[in-house]
């Protein structure tokens, strides 16, 4: 592989040697020869994200690539868009590759004057490490990136299969439905909503079933304040005389009512008269 890496950048770099002037020049030849061998290809200049997905681009890199005091090269792998960026600070030459489509990115950070021994000549003379700085630069700017898009592509995969599981219908799980009618008598909002729809869940609305008893709304007993309470015939047949959760109050001397088994705080119906309650024209 090194061999044939040598002879393909050779190749390369006879067509742009006349174009290099500086020790980044052969930096920047050696990661375009990397990421050529990785299947990448150039397809210009720029760092601007727009790009043609059938564009074949090419092994070489493309006239003016070095023109400027930055470098910013395009490249294209399975119809992604990468972005080669080169820039010297002080004594080190900062690569950066970015992938467009999620902002991604690998750096490589190289001391170019320990690295890069002459502009002319063969690679072993440019680059005495040239094998080592090959393995770097893919391991370090090419494997990261190609590892994430595959990870990432495998994790869209397995959504798309999640998805086309039969969704619930009602939108919620049989849980929600057992929870909701466990509280269905603590929704405030709820109230009345049985009698729009009688046959609704909790049912009975304005349609009355003496027989059918709820424990969470037990029936008053209708022989309160009656002395001695009713007698036993007629406790079932007055039962349902007064409507599940209807205010039922006895009348009877207070000393003869059971007492209850909750106190009644104000305000009562009798505590907050209206103004001009008294008056006999109201």
């Amino acid at each position: 592989m090194a061999s044939e890496f040598v002879v393909g950048w050779e190749l390369m770099f006879h067509s742009v040697s006349e174009d290099v002037k500086t020790k980044e020049d052969i930096l920047i030849t050696l990661i375009h020869w990397v990421l050529i061998k990785s299947r990448f290809r150039c397809i210009g200049l720029g760092d601007d994200s727009t790009f043609t997905v059938d564009e074949p681009g090419s092994e070489l890199l493309p006239k003016g690539w070095n023109t400027k005091s930055t470098y910013a090269i395009k490249y294209t792998l399975d119809s992604q868009l990468f972005i080669l960026r080169g820039l010297l600070v002080d004594e080190e030459f900062i690569l950066n590759l970015v992938r467009v489509a999620d902002k991604n990115v690998s750096t490589l950070t190289l001391r170019h004057n320990d690295v890069v021994k002459a502009t002319q000549g063969s690679l072993e003379m440019l680059v005495p490490t040239h094998t080592e700085l090959f393995n770097t630069m893919k391991n370090e700017m090419i494997v990261p990136l190609i590892k994430t898009s595959s990870k990432e592509a495998t994790t869209q995969t397995a959504n798309v299969r999640v998805s086309n599981q039969s969704p619930n219908l009602l939108g919620r799980s049989p849980s929600a439905d057992i929870e909701s009618q466990r509280s269905r008598y603590a929704d405030p909002f709820g109230v009345g909503s049985s009698d729009v729809n009688p046959f609704a869940p909790p049912g009975h609305g304005n349609i009355f079933d003496p027989f059918n008893r709820d424990p969470l709304r037990p029936f008053p007993d209708p022989g309160q304040g009656i002395p001695g309470g009713l007698p036993s015939y007629l406790v079932p047949l007055c039962r349902g005389a007064v409507p599940p959760g209807a205010r039922f109050d006895p009348f009877a001397p207070p000393d003869l009512l059971p007492r209850p088994s909750r106190p009644r705080f104000p305000p009562d119906s009798d505590h907050l008269p209206p103004p001009g309650y008294d008056d006999m024209f109201m």
